[in-house]
């Protein structure tokens, strides 16, 4: 059938059918939560797709004057009935968003927010609802861009995806039905006509990424707030079919293979990007019914906040194989192995090998690929190479043990820089403690690993060689770190455009300070308050970026360093317009003056114009410098890396830069 006649018969369908929505909605609630077939699959598409039949066929017999164009439409549309387009109907809904707002996009964030927080707080080892939500409002945005096909020019953040493939199991229930009473449909039918479905996802997701945020920073007001807001670019278009999307989701038996095909290949993200943005399993968990998996990331409480627990635990607790998972031979993950884990106690706490491989391989000096499905080792490192992470974030405990004595000998083993310097250095510590460095270590290596202290290690302890362990050690190290570079990374997961399709940004006048705030989760502060000196690090100078000003977007490579990140606070007054190439590092440069400069001499402050500019800095802050600092080098980033005999652009930019400083002082005449 012609692409227009299809979208006609859907049309003529879907009219008796908004009205029928409700109805239908309202069966699926009354129906089995739980929706599963014999082999485990989520049904509840299913359920939805017979329920949508039953009340289209009948009112659609009532309007229609002939058979034959009511089932000719029918059997085109049910395979949409997948999507989650076809079970959130909305009279006049927008596939593409023609405008928004900062207020707009702001009471969205507010209407996720509110949802989450009507929500019970209490979470025990087997029961988090504000964990299981937020986990798969951000599950559902996770899953809609990591369809992104380069190869075809399909997929990314559409709304497009097969409700009914495994992989996408309990998605539906989720989006329509609702977990504990929230659902993402509810959410949306306030903005359809307004917001694609495609924006709203991504939307959902950052508000439940705010939200849980939020819940941390009660218990730790220093810690840095996170703000999607100031670099949301809209105008994605839903997609109502998308064929192309199935059984593309990254497979955990796969290991870092297929992390690599997802995130590197697809994504354009580097390894220190796939790292940052794997960090969302902090929130919520695996269920059997819905991918066969069981288990938190973390503990139960750590899964409703969105933080660096996800890193930390990698880190600070052992690992080993939990194979033929509820009987399913191609289901293994690992479990926490620390010798006084109690599941009963700590909630069931689990791994899979896509998240292990980040961190640990089976190459002692090089990756191998790292499968539970084929090994007995056990995954663990010492407290020496994440140090700040037992401070900050353990209270000082390391696979379980907490006892000081024991703690202040353990922190003090050292990992070296290679083999050679470990060994001089565990001869020091010999010296030093007075204790046997091989023997603290097989110490270690019990309370990592079910108390067996002679059990085999996967690959290097001292030295993890997994694909991305140089990252997660400082991801564990540096929550702030770990913000910083997941916001880059979420920002090019959730833009990559088919066909270099354009985004949008936010209207910049409607942020004015009339704009109804975000509601407060307890005493948590701001993100002005976020700069008191506490323990909490700062991240690395030079690895936090700003796009300050973005109007378009086309798809956007990683950036040449490997540290994406973006800055959460750009709270300059005058930001500087990105080129839509990326290739220039000012915009304000070529507008000069239309009166003369001063003196017929072109100064750098006359070719310049700023308007309210100071002569004179007043005050500055670290975090005004690190903001300055990031800038510059986001702009160095964008310019071309490749150098040749007669061209260079990072080498000229950075050397014109230099030079202008240069310049500047030596005209210093004493």
């Amino acid at each position: 059938m012609a692409r227009s006649m299809y979208l006609l018969a859907v049309g003529s369908l879907l009219a008796p059918f908004l009205a029928a929505g409700e109805p239908i909605r309202a069966e699926l609630l009354n129906s089995d939560d739980a929706c599963l077939k014999s082999d485990g699959e989520d049904c509840s598409a299913e359920l939805l797709q017979g329920q949508m039949r039953k009340h289209m066929g009948q009112d659609a017999g009532k309007e229609s004057e002939g058979e034959s164009l009511v089932g000719s439409a029918e059997e085109a549309f049910v395979p949409k009935i997948q999507t989650p387009y076809s079970v959130m109907p909305c009279k006049d809904s927008v596939l593409t968003t023609p405008k928004m707002s900062g207020d707009l996009y702001d009471k969205v964030i507010r209407t996720v927010m509110q949802a989450l927080e009507g929500l019970p707080d209490t979470c025990t080892p087997t029961n988090c609802p504000q964990a299981d939500v937020s986990g798969c409002i951000v599950r559902m945005a996770g899953h809609d861009f990591m369809d992104y096909r380069p190869d075809v020019g399909l997929g990314g953040s559409d709304a497009c995806l097969d409700l009914k493939e495994p992989d996408n199991n309990g998605l539906a229930r989720c989006v329509v039905n609702g977990d504990f009473g929230v659902s993402v449909y509810d959410m949306y039918k306030e903005f359809c006509d307004k917001i694609s479905l495609a924006d709203f996802i991504v939307m959902a997701a950052e508000g439940a990424m705010t939200f849980t945020r939020r819940i941390y920073l009660k218990e730790f007001p220093s810690r840095k707030e996170i703000s999607f807001k100031d670099k949301f670019l809209y105008g994605r278009t839903t997609a109502i079919e998308c064929d192309f999307s199935t059984h593309v989701l990254p497979n955990p038996e796969k290991s870092c293979s297929d992390v690599e095909r997802v995130f590197l290949d697809n994504l354009g993200l580097t390894w220190t990007g796939a790292a940052a943005l794997m960090g969302v399993h902090t929130l919520g968990r695996a269920k059997i019914e819905n991918s066969g998996y069981d288990g938190w990331w973390s503990d139960a409480e750590n899964s409703r906040r969105f933080n660096n627990d996800y890193f930390v635990s990698l880190v600070t607790k052992g690992w080993m194989p939990d194979q033929q998972v509820n009987g399913n031979v191609h289901k293994n993950q690992w479990l926490n192995s620390n010798s006084n884990y109690d599941v009963t106690e700590h909630g069931k706490q689990m791994m899979l090998d896509t998240d292990l491989c980040l961190l640990y391989s089976n190459g002692k000096r090089k990756y191998e690929e790292l499968k539970s499905a084929e090994t007995d080792c056990c995954a663990w490192t010492i407290p020496d190479n994440t140090p700040k992470a037992l401070e900050l974030y353990t209270k000082g405990e390391f696979c379980g043990e907490s006892d000081n004595a024991t703690m202040s000998v353990w922190k003090e083993l050292p990992a070296g820089v290679d083999e050679a310097d470990r060994v001089r250095l565990w001869e020091e510590f010999e010296e030093r403690m007075g204790q046997k460095a091989g023997q603290v270590f097989s110490d270690m290596r019990g309370a990592c690993c079910r108390g067996d202290r002679a059990a085999p290690d996967c690959g290097g302890v001292t030295h993890p060689t997994g694909r991305a362990a140089h990252d997660v050690l400082k991801f564990a190290d540096d929550d702030s770190y770990w913000v910083t570079t997941f916001l880059q990374a979420w920002r090019i997961s959730t833009s990559v455009r088919p066909g270099g399709e354009a985004l949008k940004a936010l209207e910049a006048s409607d942020t004015s300070s009339t704009a109804e705030p975000l509601p407060p989760i307890g005493n948590e502060t701001t993100a002005a308050s976020n700069t008191s000196s506490t323990p909490e690090p700062s991240p690395p100078t030079g690895n936090e970026t700003t796009v300050a000003s973005d109007t378009t977007l086309t798809p956007e490579p990683s950036p040449p360093t490997g540290n994406e990140t973006t800055a959460a606070s750009n709270t300059s007054s005058t930001p500087v317009p990105v080129s839509p190439t990326g290739n220039e590092t000012t915009a304000a440069s070529h507008t000069a003056p239309s009166s003369p400069v001063p003196g017929g001499v072109a100064t750098p402050h006359a070719l310049m114009p700023c308007e309210g500019r100071v002569l004179k800095t007043h005050s500055m802050t670290s975090s005004l410098y690190d903001e300055v600092i990031g800038s510059v080098i986001v702009a160095l980033e964008s310019v071309p890396s490749d150098c040749g005999p007669s061209d260079c652009p990072q080498a000229d930019v950075s050397g014109c830069i230099l030079r202008m400083a240069g310049h500047d002082f030596m005209d210093y005449n004493p």
